[in-house]
């Protein structure tokens, strides 16, 4: 296996790959999706296109005034008002699907955390291992198959006390293991979409605190580390 510092710049270096901030392009202005596949964009208030994209590409949009999102068809997408957010996930080369966010993670978190685990086998992290963060990346270095399993949601909803009910964050699967990773949801965790992650695949999940016992999460988006 890669030694830390190695690890840390390989998944720096796929992170930087395939994510962008976006540059505003005006309301009628298309959104420059620059050929990756995990973008945000600040928009002011206005009308705006997404352009066709390849499937699973995945647009973040923070409104700072009344925002509409088209797709190319003429569809909307999402309608946003000021300080409201959307994630929006390309279906097909010509679809989108979204939700919207009226906060994408509570106010007082930090914006990214990293945990390593080289447990084998089976394993629920512990407290705080998942959430804490507007970003978590949860990292598996241990050879041979692990079968994850989440803690319960109402586990985890007090594990990360900045958050509360309503609230999202992002929970991004990082294995660089030899084997796969099959995720299981504790109690009260319902996950929409896969549920695996391969060998040298990343995994990002949109995790939603549905309700003091209930949590929702949706695959949105999967990328490869390089070597």
């Amino acid at each position: 296996m890669s030694q830390p510092s190695n690890i840390n710049q390989h998944l720096g270096e796929a992170i930087r790959l395939r994510f962008a901030v976006g540059l505003n392009p005006g309301s009628g202005g298309t959104l420059d999706l620059q050929g990756k596949s995990d973008i945000c964009f600040e928009l002011s208030a206005g009308t705006y296109t997404l352009p066709n994209a390849t499937a699973f590409t995945t647009v973040k949009i923070v409104a700072t005034g009344a925002v509409t999102i088209l797709s190319v068809a003429g569809i909307t997408e999402a309608s946003l008002s000021a300080s409201e957010s959307a994630i929006l996930m390309a279906t097909s080369s010509t679809s989108w699907s979204g939700i919207g966010l009226s906060l994408m993670a509570a106010p007082g978190l930090p914006e990214v955390k990293f945990v390593t685990s080289s447990t084998t086998t089976t394993l629920t992290p512990a407290a705080g291992s998942l959430t804490g963060a507007k970003h978590v990346y949860w990292q598996n270095t241990a050879d041979g198959t692990l079968a994850l399993t989440t803690r319960t949601a109402a586990q985890m909803l007090a594990d990360s006390p900045k958050h509360g009910v309503g609230n999202f964050y992002q929970l991004t699967i990082v294995n660089r293991g030899n084997n796969t990773i099959t995720i299981t949801g504790g109690e009260g965790v319902t996950i929409a979409g896969e549920n695996t992650v391969a060998t040298l695949v990343t995994r990002t999940y949109v995790m939603e605190f549905a309700g003091a016992e209930e949590i929702t999460m949706t695959s949105v988006d999967k990328g490869t580390i390089e070597t």
